[in-house]
């Protein structure tokens, strides 16, 4: 139930996202490991509105960007992370990007797994590229530590809310 609950409220936002850079309309997002969401609900609903799903690849340092297909063999990468094997696609065809994490509060921190990947990456894309924190309601914290280099998220979209974080289209 809070899975349903969590997609809906994360579709809803999408949906309402009033102007598009790229048609169709292109989601960054992840496939959901250890305690994240299982995104798969969420990805063929997207693929149903017409949409386009891409996902992080790992290459060194940085994320690649890489169309998910429907029914696509996925490759499980040093970081354990189901991963396309397809060619990276230009991040600029990115209209909202889809974050991971183990803790998040309200003002748009995130705590991740430690490596950085994702606050190395949104900074390198255009406005108004929304960035939309999900996890499920008992991952929102008071505050999570948060330094200069770390990116805060645009909104936080939980199974029970969502939270405009006050930094949209920086």
């Amino acid at each position: 139930m809070r899975a349903a609950a969590l997609v809906d409220h994360v579709l809803a936002e999408l949906d309402s996202i009033p102007a598009w850079p790229t048609d169709p309309r292109v989601v960054m997002s992840f496939v959901g490991i250890r305690s994240e969401p299982d995104t798969s609900r969420l990805h063929h609903a997207w693929w149903e509105r017409g949409g386009r799903v891409v996902v992080p690849r790992v290459a060194g340092e940085r994320l690649d960007v890489v169309e998910l297909r429907p029914d696509e063999q996925m490759i499980t990468s040093s970081f354990g992370v189901p991963e396309p094997a397809g060619r990276p696609v230009p991040p600029s065809l990115v209209g909202a990007v889809i974050v991971p994490g183990l803790a998040f509060d309200r003002r748009g921190g995130r705590l991740g797994y430690g490596a950085g990947f994702y606050d190395r990456f949104l900074p390198t894309l255009a406005p108004p590229t929304l960035s939309i924190g999900i996890g499920y309601s008992f991952q929102v914290v008071a505050g999570v530590p948060c330094e200069e280099h770390d990116w805060l998220l645009d909104l936080l979209i939980t199974d029970e809310e969502v939270v405009r974080c006050g930094h949209p289209s920086r």
